[in-house]
């Protein structure tokens, strides 16, 4: 059941039953139903426009991913129960059939991502294909079968039964391109056949062991502020009675006291000279030994970050110059050793930062280039890991929730995910405290005065969002 809620005042505005996983942008939403197909449904408020022209809904046939009667059935149920009379302010968050695509099997699709204009997705049938589909014109842009392209370039059987041992890990795209991760390699190639003519695909896979990988990477260096740069403010607490009895809670934990702040620093010179051409090999495979689980790039195009399973995050900065021939991929690619196995990596809307997800709860906030808006920074023609803001977020750690992850957005200033407030609440209230008892007299502290009483009988979950400012 996908459920829209509205912000302001936590009231149910509309809800649709059979959603298996779903993506939003820019109004329009898709999600997997229970039939393994693909469905299309735009913000009824909205009004785009897209190649200077509005976009009609729904879509209609001839079109091959044109609207069919079940979704109506499902609009119209939905607007009985949550729209008493037909005003604007009842078609708030309102959704509405915009178009539907027949996946070629009944089984769910192995990876599917939308960015307006623009839906992508892998069936969960062998040869692996990347379909893409234009939801504003109603047209099948391509399908690309991954395993012809990879035999094109030279690439033996004997490395696509490697590369295919196990199905696709994650899927993304950007305006041009599409992107996707196999456990033992990831490709990058255009949407559109026309463009490939200025653009070469990208295979990227690992030939080295990543115990001999993690020797060479960059690894992470905890850095301890100075005192007159940290900036520890209590938090402070809204509580308001909304609709239905539900609660909502604004816990501000502003201040560096709520992260904890890293460094990405190369190993000893030694390691890394050891180690120095392990790096990646395009035109030959001895083992397929990352096991990469996520991908994405970035809204400007330029990067690519992926992590493996195994705790190596891999950033290819300027990905253009790579796929131009301007600059070998060994030489471009960077890595970092975060120490623990890795789960997710998402890219903001701010192209410089992106998060990472690991397997025993932390989040990571990576911004790779801090200081590029200061006047007094030198101009960077390529970002380094080295020069990277890394924050680990002290108050979202150890979380049994970390499947929820899969429902963060991270906008410019803000990551968004579903986390227990009562969880967050206990853990910013201990670090608070143990904070305030190293700088007050033990006799005076009164760790209750930190935080109100927290009642959490109404809900388990809540959105969380964590905002913070350029240059954190």
């Amino acid at each position: 059941m996908l459920i829209v809620i509205g912000m302001n005042d936590n009231r149910r505005l509309w809800q649709i039953p059979g959603v298996v996983c779903f993506k939003w942008s820019e109004g329009f939403l898709a999600f997997i139903n229970g039939d393994g197909k693909i469905e299309i449904w735009r913000r009824t408020t909205d009004v785009e426009y897209h190649l200077g022209k509005p976009i009609l809904t729904p879509i209609l046939p001839p079109s091959r991913i044109a609207t069919i009667p079940a979704q109506y059935k499902k609009a119209d149920n939905r607007g009985v129960e949550y729209l008493t009379t037909p005003t604007y302010g009842n078609l708030r968050g309102k959704y509405t059939p915009h178009a539907f695509i027949s996946t070629p099997s009944y089984a769910l699709p192995q990876a599917f991502f939308l960015k307006y204009p623009v839906v992508s997705f892998i069936a969960a049938t062998r040869p692996y294909t990347i379909h893409i589909y234009d939801i504003a014109e109603g047209a099948h842009i391509r399908s690309v079968d991954i395993e012809k392209m990879l035999e094109s370039r030279g690439h033996p059987p004997s490395v696509m039964d490697v590369f295919f041992a196990k199905p696709p890990t994650d899927l993304c795209l950007s305006d041009t391109y599409v992107a996707v991760s196999f456990e033992s390699f990831a490709l990058i190639i255009a949407i559109r056949k026309a463009d490939e003519q200025h653009f070469n695909p990208i295979t990227i896979y690992e030939t080295e062991n990543p115990i001999l990988v993690k020797k060479s990477a960059y690894h992470l260096n905890k850095v301890t502020l100075p005192q007159a740069s940290r900036r520890p403010e209590g938090p402070s607490f809204i509580l308001e009675s909304g609709e239905e009895s539900c609660t909502l809670d604004y816990i501000d934990t502003a201040g560096t006291l709520a992260m904890d702040h890293f460094e990405a620093r190369l190993p000893p010179e030694d390691e890394t000279s050891a180690n120095a051409g392990a790096l990646i090999v395009l035109s030959t495979l001895l083992q397929a030994s990352a096991t990469f689980v996520s991908l994405q790039m970035s809204q400007d195009e330029r990067h690519l970050v992926m992590v493996t399973r195994s705790g190596l995050l891999y950033f290819l900065p300027d990905f253009n110059h790579v796929a131009r021939g301007l600059k070998p991929l060994e030489q471009s690619i960077q890595r970092m050793n975060v120490g623990k196995p890795l789960t997710r990596v998402i890219y903001s809307r701010y192209s410089r930062r992106f998060a990472v997800k690991t397997g025993t709860g932390d989040t990571y906030i990576v911004d790779i280039e801090p200081m590029f808006h200061s006047p007094l920074s030198p101009l960077q023609t390529t970002p380094d890991l080295q020069n990277a803001s890394i924050h680990r977020l002290a108050d979202f750690r150890l979380s049994k929730l970390d499947t929820l992850f899969t429902c963060t957005e991270f906008t410019r200033s803000r990551l968004w995910l579903l986390w227990s407030p009562k969880t967050l609440f206990e853990v910013a209230k201990k670090r608070l405290g143990h904070a305030a008892s190293k700088e007050d007299d033990p006799e005076d502290f009164d760790e209750s005065s930190l935080l109100p009483a927290y009642d959490s009988s109404s809900f388990r979950y809540a959105v969380c969002f964590i905002d913070f400012m350029s240059g954190i």
